[in-house]
């Protein structure tokens, strides 16, 4: 009976572990919270408009968009370095410009130089200079995780800056982002949220999510793309990411970089709005 109950055991925490290591973006959550909005559907219907209306055309203006990392840390650990800091700023770079390697992931499909790029403030609010980063210590654990950690963390000015959290959020998940002007969230708020294990690729970022990837996720989100399952925690054929060239997937797939096909199609694996490992992704496409 021992050993059936040490066998238990030990699987439950294999179990335990498998599920750690399975990405969780708590974009749904947000998603969730703004629906409670009375604003919402309008919020919405605003942005189909603008989709539906909107012409792309090619665009060869390079837009620079100032970064500022709020370091939150409770850890010494937490209080991640400059280093794997720009670390995580070339990854962006490379990942919007469609400079990274590991577009090859993405054969088959479009990859968009999305023409952003991403510099650490030079000037604060104030006009002083500044090298990007503040840090703030906090006696407080899963600060992110928490209702009350909004209370406690510095935010730049919206409208000039790109608000980044690196902070702990909880066992699971690994980062969320709030978009701009959206219902239900204050101005403080607006910007992206990513846990320090998954932030850049050296220091403490953690593999399978130590290739920068997470970032370059909420930041998709941050500018209205969904999972490419669409808006649903229960994705179907029938839910969709609203974007032409994204082919519809009937499920989350967590970890594989291997093919797959659903819903009448190869799904793409490589999308940076995937739920796969950071090695698997490799594009955003032209829609």
């Amino acid at each position: 009976m021992k050993n059936l109950l040490l066998l238990f055991g030990l699987l439950s925490l294999g179990i335990f572990a498998q599920a750690q290591l399975q990405r969780k973006c708590g974009f749904d959550v947000v998603q969730n919270r703004m629906a409670q909005h009375p604003d919402y559907a309008e919020y919405q219907a605003q942005k189909q408009l603008a989709y539906k209306t909107f012409t792309p055309q090619k665009m060869d203006t390079v837009i620079r968009i100032p970064v500022v990392v709020h370091v939150i840390y409770r850890l010494a650990s937490e209080n991640i370095s400059t280093a794997q800091i720009n670390s995580q700023l070339a990854v962006l770079n490379k990942d919007y410009r469609k400079l990274n390697a590991d577009t090859t992931n993405a054969a088959g499909w479009s990859k968009a130089d999305v023409k952003f790029e991403f510099v650490l403030a030079k000037k604060d609010p104030n006009g002083n200079p500044t090298n990007g980063i503040t840090r703030t210590s906090t006696t407080i654990d899963d600060i992110c995780g928490s209702s009350r950690y909004a209370t406690v963390r510095p935010a730049w000015i919206r409208d000039r800056y790109l608000n980044i959290w690196v902070c702990d959020i909880d066992d699971f998940t690994l980062g969320f982002a709030y978009p701009p002007g959206a219902p239900n969230v204050s101005a403080d708020e607006d910007g992206v949220v990513i846990g320090p294990k998954y932030f850049g690729t050296t220091g403490t970022a953690q593999a399978p999510y130590n290739l920068g990837r997470t970032t370059t996720h909420e930041i998709g989100h941050f500018f209205d793309l969904l999972h490419v399952w669409g808006n649903d925690n229960n994705p179907s054929c029938n839910t969709d990411d609203g974007v032409s060239d994204t082919p519809n997937q009937d499920d989350v797939e967590y970890d594989n970089c291997g093919a797959r096909t659903s819903c009448g199609s190869r799904d793409q694996m490589s999308n940076f709005l995937q739920y796969v490992d950071d090695a698997c992704m490799g594009n955003f496409t032209l829609g």
